[in-house]
């Protein structure tokens, strides 16, 4: 069973790092997940996405509100 990759933008990670693992996101073809933290998503495109999962409330509602509205503007997935 092949094993799937993933990428991780989260607390601690310098903005390099988190910039580094959405990039290894986006252009690698085996790494199908990203999970990332609420520093992770501020300011975030979702467009490169198939699948949004917001496995957490934020503790900022208008930060959560705005995740959900980026996540309802998706392209339907193929």
């Amino acid at each position: 069973m092949a094993e799937a990759r993933s990428a991780a933008s989260r607390k601690p990670l310098n903005r390099e790092e988190r910039e580094a693992a959405l990039s290894r996101f986006i252009h690698d073809e085996c790494c199908g997940v990203l999970v990332m933290d609420q520093i992770g998503a501020v300011g975030l495109d979702l467009s490169f996405a198939s699948h949004v999962m917001l496995m957490e409330p934020c503790e900022d509602l208008s930060l959560e509100q705005q995740f959900l509205i980026r996540a309802r503007a998706l392209p339907p997935a193929p």
